[in-house]
């Protein structure tokens, strides 16, 4: 059993590939819900922190008490898993949509994180390693990382449908549903209760908030963090809108600083940043707002001045009459080194060459996935030696969706008897 729950406690593998396609043939859900639970001690920052870990299945069911859906969590609980009632309690998940929270888990949020460089230099190859979370949260609140549907280990089974998680107000919904059941399965209704999102869990924040606090089992919330959230799609996905292209500016002209890339670069970033919010405010927008008034001389002058706070060149600038998307800023910064510049973190830097892949997004996947899917894989193996056999043949497949390594339906343990490795493969479609 400790080797099963260090397993899972380990293992969570990110959503899978945007173009795959929804499993078939629904898969049958657990006849319980499952729960590992260990108990460890981290020398934090603040002192010593006892603490319990849960890697647990949340069933859901849909109103006639057929099961619809199994949400997968790691929950952490300082001191013991029962806490005192004024204990806070934070729900946290990544955002995509369609992301498990793999992300905050083994990058901030976790008692373990991967040790990676903070300068934005290259982590190199593996292996990467874990260290202790000295600053941990959990010395303020009780955290559980939270996978939504079709992402991570969480899945629809029996008759659930895909459609019923997989949207807007679909997956807020659905995530409010699990909050409603993780609170009276563990007696913390009347704890205080914070959401964390990151990215589009800036999104789905706003509509838990409304979820949660209606109808007959309301829940009140204490507050919501957000880290890097996305609230406006429209400054996201690059759409053609002035107000996208001027909110932009200063980050691009950080950027073009960090890199050197300015004609005339200043020592010091501060006293330039101020420099270029008060361009974009009292010369780029009045500007922009102009759109075909504006004359030739000021276009020109406004032209030097991009050029001498974005390091971008003059002829491009006059080609995209002034107006700059985050997409292209990245690919033509750098575009005389043969680099582009990373959206996720734009200290980092990729071939140009290679079909536009964010360049953080892949060291991400190499130094935050590389110990989970280790610890992963392992259990597989020792499955697979086991009981060798189609379902071994199974395991050795490793597309980068998610998958389940939970025990089959009939109650066995892993390593009881044989093993059944199911994918829970589903993709999550973009809301």
């Amino acid at each position: 059993m400790l080797h099963a729950c260090q397993a899972l406690l380990a293992a969570i593998l990110p959503i899978a590939p945007q173009d795959a396609k929804p499993v078939a043939a629904p898969v049958a859900p657990q006849a319980n819900s499952l729960r590992f639970e260990t108990r460890h001690r981290l020398a934090a920052a603040g002192g010593r922190l006892d603490y319990h870990a849960i890697a647990e299945t949340t069933l859901l069911r849909d109103d006639k008490g057929e099961p619809e859906a199994e949400f997968f969590t790691f929950a952490y609980l300082a001191g013991g898993a029962t806490a005192r009632p004024d204990r806070p309690v934070t729900f946290a998940f990544n955002g995509g949509p369609g992301s498990s929270s793999i992300w905050l888990h083994m990058g901030l949020l976790g008692p373990k994180l991967t040790q990676v460089p903070s300068d934005a230099a290259n982590a190199g190859a593996p292996p990467y390693p874990l260290i202790d979370n000295v600053d941990w949260l959990l010395a303020v609140t009780d955290l559980v990382m939270v996978d939504p549907i079709g992402t991570g280990l969480s899945r629809v089974v029996g008759a659930g449908m895909g459609a019923d998680h997989w949207g807007v107000d679909e997956d807020a919904k659905s995530v409010a549903r699990f909050i409603r059941r993780w609170l009276a399965d563990h007696d913390r209704w009347a704890s205080p209760k914070y959401l964390l999102g990151e990215s589009y869990g800036g999104i789905r924040s706003a509509l838990l908030v409304r979820e949660l606090q209606s109808g007959s089992s309301a829940v009140a919330l204490n507050g919501v963090m957000l880290i890097s959230p996305a609230l406006d799609f429209e400054l996201v996905d690059g759409q053609d809108n002035d107000a996208c292209y001027a909110v932009e500016i200063p980050t691009f002209a950080a950027t073009a600083w960090y890199h050197h890339a300015l004609p005339d670069r200043p020592d010091a970033l501060e006293p330039f940043l101020e420099e270029v919010s008060r361009f974009v405010a009292n010369e780029y927008v009045p500007a922009l707002f102009k759109g075909r008034d504006l004359d030739g001389a000021e276009r020109k002058r406004l032209v030097r001045k991009l050029h001498r706070v974005t390091g971008l060149s003059p002829e491009y600038l006059r080609r995209a009459n002034l107006r700059v998307s985050s997409d292209r800023f990245c690919r033509e910064l750098l575009r005389d080194r043969g680099l582009v510049v990373g959206r996720l973190d734009s200290r980092y830097t990729g071939s140009g060459a290679r079909d536009g892949r964010e360049p953080r997004a892949a060291r991400l996947h190499r130094e935050r996935l590389a110990r989970p899917r280790d610890n992963l894989l392992r259990r597989r193996a020792q499955r697979a030696a086991q009981h060798d056999g189609p379902q071994s043949r199974d395991a050795e497949k490793l597309p980068g969706g998610s998958h389940d390594v939970r025990p089959p339906p009939d109650g066995r343990r892993p390593g009881e008897g044989p093993a059944r490795v199911p994918r829970a493969g589903a993709a999550v479609r973009r809301a």
